[in-house]
């Protein structure tokens, strides 16, 4: 596909996560996420409108096609002769373009959405590593603190045995 999604280059710099400001990351997670989440309902919405416009002309120009036929050329009325009018109607195919446009929109903010929930479980799992590494950091230095401690008084107590 030779086309570029609409918006990508800055969707996609959102999504990135900044490992050296993660506090930053998180606390700016849930509002782009919610951001995410609307883009998808506003689409979604905007699909089952332009579906309920196509049906409803779909549904109109049967009944004019019924009752005047031979204003649309058809000689003798049946669903196939209704539905060949109303296919080639331009309304209907402009109706059409328009319901694949906002069907394009829907998997586009799909794929979004889906993404920063894919994002929110990354930071997550980036802020865990983070954490991890900061404990072992801890727990070595906390232990090499108490084995000086321990030397520290082995050392102390052997002096005291020695000055006694």
């Amino acid at each position: 596909m030779d086309e570029q999604p609409k918006g990508s280059d800055e969707e996609q710099l959102l999504l990135r996560i900044n490992v050296d400001d993660l506090i930053n990351e998180c606390a700016l997670q849930a509002d782009n996420f919610y951001n995410a989440g609307f883009a998808y309902a506003m689409a979604l919405g905007e699909v089952r409108r332009e579906k309920a416009g196509l049906d409803l002309h779909k549904s109109q120009m049967s009944n004019q096609v019924r009752q005047d036929p031979h204003s649309f050329g058809v000689d003798k009325v049946t669903e196939a002769s209704i539905a060949e009018v109303v296919t080639i109607d331009v309304t209907t195919q402009e109706l059409i373009n328009a319901l694949a446009d906002a069907e394009e929109e829907l998997a586009r903010a799909t794929v979004f959405k889906d993404a920063w929930m894919q994002r929110s479980s990354l930071l997550k799992a980036e802020v865990d590593m983070h954490l991890g590494s900061f404990s072992r950091t801890t727990n070595v230095l906390s232990a090499k603190s108490k084995e000086s401690d321990l030397a520290m008084r082995e050392i102390a107590g052997k002096g005291n045995k020695n000055g006694k």
